[in-house]
């Protein structure tokens, strides 16, 4: 499959971790004392992930996590994740941990974030 004007737009306003965007939602949890779990679209060495980014009231980026399998017509943009992010952290509202989509029929994914 070629690339074509939608996947190149949508590979130039993916969120490079860390970066402007990232530091932007840092500082917005930060100021208003929130934690943030976001979705993104991010670029990283010429590949795109469906990544779920968590940020505690400090602004600190407590977690990183790419999905790990993309699912059907997924895999045609997004790049397979690793397993690094797949576990809980402590925020100051509790526990949490993060899946995506069809991640949550998987076992031992889930497993992996209650153990």
């Amino acid at each position: 499959m070629q690339a074509g004007p939608e996947h190149l737009r949508l590979y130039e306003q993916a969120v490079v971790v860390p970066g402007p965007v990232t530091q932007a939602v840092a500082e917005r949890a930060r100021t208003r004392g929130i934690v943030v779990l976001l979705g993104v679209n991010e670029r990283d060495h010429g590949s795109l992930y469906n990544t779920q980014l968590l940020f505690d009231a400090d602004g600190r980026l407590a977690l990183k996590r790419r999905k790990i399998t993309p699912t059907y017509h997924e895999r045609m943009v997004w790049g397979q994740g690793d397993a690094a992010g797949l576990k809980v952290v402590d925020t100051a509202v509790g526990r949490i941990g993060a899946l995506a989509c069809w991640e949550h029929y998987n076992p031992l994914a889930r497993y992996a974030l209650m153990a």
